[in-house]
């Protein structure tokens, strides 16, 4: 097994620059500050590849008190070309917290609900299209912010970890094969994140088995020559599953993985006890997974790409 842990977070960033002037403000009286928040895509979310965020198209944010006990204000905006500029009118030297979270503007079924933004819940249920990246999603809370005109930076992450699974042939002696489904079950993931804590709530009742199916099978992105777009190491291979999910600790955790693959020539399956997960990274496992049953590469590495940040 390898396992690289060299963190990298999600490129997006919030710049904020204000001015101060008499004006209504947010969260009381007083001397207001006009702060402006633009919001940036990585530059990867713009090409349109599976994996990089490329459908997180809006963004809801709200404004809490210096407590974290009463929301001063809310609201939802869209991204437009990967930016989104927004400013508000803050009380002046007053101390402010904010909360984003940043996903696919879902018309009906979304799989995301809060009562507010401190706890977000996932409905897996509604995951209905695997496979894709429609259900991933980024937040970030950026704590302590004083209204004083001053630029203020915040980064947002991914609260998921992405498991994916790669083949490196799909072809045997009697001739070649394609997936027609795929199910993947992950045992134990948490169901609730904590956008304060930054990591995902692990009490037993929070905790489901999640199985995720591909009933349309194929490959995750099949728009290459080769099809082969899942890098790991030095090797490429045919990325035929991935999905997103909650991991049930502060940051990594090792859960059980069961796999099976419907092909034109059989059903392959897969079960492995100890897969290593952790929020914000993807983990890849790949090897002959539909002509060998034991051997594997199992990678933990940094789920996008340079800079690097930490929450």
């Amino acid at each position: 097994m390898k396992k690289i842990f060299a963190f990298a977070a999600f490129a997006a960033m919030i710049f904020a620059a204000g001015s101060c002037q008499k004006n209504e403000t947010i969260g009381g009286r007083g001397e207001a500050c006009v702060t402006k928040f633009s919001v940036e895509m990585p530059q990867e979310a713009q090409t349109r590849t599976v994996s990089e965020g490329e459908n997180v198209d809006v963004v809801y944010y709200e404004i809490w008190d210096e407590d974290f006990a009463n929301i001063l204000g809310k609201g939802v905006d869209a991204i437009t070309g990967g930016r989104l500029e927004k400013e508000f009118v803050l009380v002046k030297n007053q101390i402010y917290n904010f909360i984003f979270w940043a996903q696919k503007g879902f018309e009906s079924d979304a799989p995301f609900s809060w009562d507010n933004l401190k706890k977000i819940k996932i409905d897996y249920s509604k995951f209905t299209s695997n496979n894709k990246d429609c259900y991933d999603a980024f937040y970030s809370t950026a704590e302590d912010i004083v209204a004083d005109g001053n630029t203020k930076k915040v980064y947002l992450t991914r609260p998921f970890a992405q498991l994916n699974f790669g083949a490196s042939v799909m072809d045997t002696a009697v001739g070649e094969f394609t997936v027609e489904s795929n199910t993947v079950t992950v045992k134990q993931v948490a169901t609730v994140f904590d956008t304060i804590l930054g990591k995902a709530a692990n009490t037993q009742s929070e905790l489901v088995d999640v199985t995720f199916t591909a009933e349309d099978g194929g490959l995750v992105q099949d728009e290459t020559e080769d099809h082969k777009d899942l890098e790991v190491g030095s090797g490429k291979y045919y990325w035929v599953s991935m999905n997103y999910f909650l991991v049930p600790a502060e940051t990594e955790a090792n859960v059980v993985v069961n796999a099976t693959f419907d092909t034109t020539l059989g059903t392959v399956s897969h079960s492995i006890n100890s897969v290593p997960v952790q929020k914000n990274y993807r983990t890849n496992i790949v090897g002959d997974i539909f002509t060998n049953t034991s051997k594997f590469i199992i990678e933990v590495v940094p789920g996008f790409k340079e800079p690097d940040y930490i929450r």
